[in-house]
């Protein structure tokens, strides 16, 4: 226990220690998992079952992207058709040389067509008197290169965005503002969602759909620190930290970053889902599972997590919960756009526990009880600084179920586990009414 009494345990049995090579020891243990805890249904029922959006507003909005010059020639602007493009690359042009000197004239007639030879370097004139007459250009190359990932993000951000941000003005009959996810869509591949989670890796999602309070904070804060890039998941050279307790965020290389810890530290709080991103079929599910584990670690009131990925030019929605994953079969962007349409419009057009949020579980901020999606968290670092306010059974008679606001964890152990009960031990106060 903690010699701080305001300051929660953070239990380490059973878990790995997440120093670094943490991310990449869970992603193995998550591929292993996932060969028994994974199915695969058709993507037109999961969108369906988890994910339903209007097929004439999908319609509807598919022409609005036409007209924006998003989606054209039968494929969305900036996302390549495979995992290799052709380019024109310049080529040494084939040139037809007539030379005019007397002295190779006089020699080149007195060879025979039959013995071609080639005159002795004595006998050929000095350079400056020899003439390109004619010389033809050369057909143009082209060479297939295979397509960066890094080029995958911004315009797959851009159409998200533009998707997120008309799909509630089609849709009638929406739930109010404050039951839905209000957030943009952000490249994060070069900017770390961190914590001061021990638990926590330094892990670099591709795009996080985030809460607007963040996004907005990101967008304005200067590009993440050094990463290592030798394996497949990316995380910090160094574990997620604070300088001596301060307010500023201290970057991978241990450098003082020029972020606050309230841009920084604390986004996992407000990451909604997340995209991971493969420029061919590299197997993409164990990295994003690592991803997911984070979010159920540091969101207390997600029941499932619905998250997604994009192995160019496949978008795969998977359903995370702790048993295991539901997962789509892969959508073609370009040759099914409207299913592609329903599945980033159905995040800012249904509800928060439609799409995995507890309604049972709030948070006390800004003095009131409110949803986790709706409230800004300022200076909270971790779900341990968080009080969560958990709601009880109603006796009989009474009007309202009591509310327990945490004020300290026995043990989150179980948080930091993708799989099993994800049971908590904490102390709690009931909150007057």
């Amino acid at each position: 226990m903690s010699n701080n009494p305001d300051q929660g345990k953070l239990d380490t049995p059973h878990v790995h220690h997440q120093s670094p090579g943490g991310a990449k020891f869970l992603q193995e243990q998550y591929r292993s998992d996932l060969l028994s805890m994974n199915s695969e249904i058709d993507a037109s029922v999961f969108l369906q079952k988890f994910l339903p959006f209007s097929d004439s507003h999908a319609s509807t909005l598919l022409e609005e992207m036409k007209t924006d010059g998003l989606y054209s020639d039968s494929g969305w602007t900036g996302l390549p058709r495979g995992t290799k493009q052709s380019k024109q690359v310049p080529s040494v042009p084939s040139a037809t040389t007539t030379l005019s000197s007397p002295a190779l004239s006089a020699q080149s007639s007195n060879i025979s067509d039959a013995q071609p030879a080639t005159p002795a370097l004595s006998t050929w004139p000095d350079k400056t008197s020899l003439t390109v007459l004619h010389q033809e250009p050369a057909a143009p190359k082209r060479e297939d290169t295979r397509i960066k990932e890094v080029d995958l993000y911004k315009p797959f951000v851009k159409i998200a965005n533009k998707i997120a941000e008309r799909a509630p003005a089609i849709s009638a009959g929406l739930p109010e503002p404050t039951k839905r996810l209000q957030g943009q869509w952000v490249d994060t591949h070069d900017r770390a969602l961190a914590s001061k989670n021990e638990h926590a890796n330094g892990v670099f999602p591709d795009i996080a759909f985030l809460s607007n309070f963040e996004a907005d904070n990101l967008a304005r804060s200067p590009v993440a620190p050094t990463v290592d890039t030798s394996i497949d998941t990316v995380y910090m050279v160094d574990p997620p930290q604070v300088s001596g307790g301060g307010d500023k965020g201290v970057a991978a290389s241990g450098s003082p970053s020029p972020s606050t810890e309230s841009t920084v530290s604390r986004l996992w709080l407000h990451a909604f889902t997340i995209v991971e991103v493969k420029s061919g079929p590299n197997d993409s599910l164990a990295q994003l599972a690592v991803y997911v584990r984070q979010i159920f670690m540091e969101q207390l009131d997600r029941l499932f997590v619905l998250a997604f990925t994009f192995n160019l030019p496949l978008l795969r929605v998977h359903l995370f919960d702790r048993s295991g994953v539901i997962s789509s079969t892969g959508i073609d962007i370009h040759k099914s756009p409207k299913e592609f349409i329903s599945a980033i419009a159905a995040f800012s057009c249904r509800t928060a526990d439609e799409l995995g949020w507890d309604p049972t579980v709030r948070v006390w901020d800004q003095k009131k009880v409110m949803h986790s999606y709706t409230a800004p968290m300022k200076g909270y670092s971790s779900t341990y600084d968080v009080p969560w306010v958990f709601e009880g059974f109603a006796k009989s008679g009474q009007s309202d179920p009591p509310q327990y606001v945490f004020i300290r964890s026995e043990t989150l152990q179980d948080a930091t586990r993708l799989w099993g009960r994800a049971t908590l031990a904490i102390d709690v106060v009931l909150r007057s009414m």
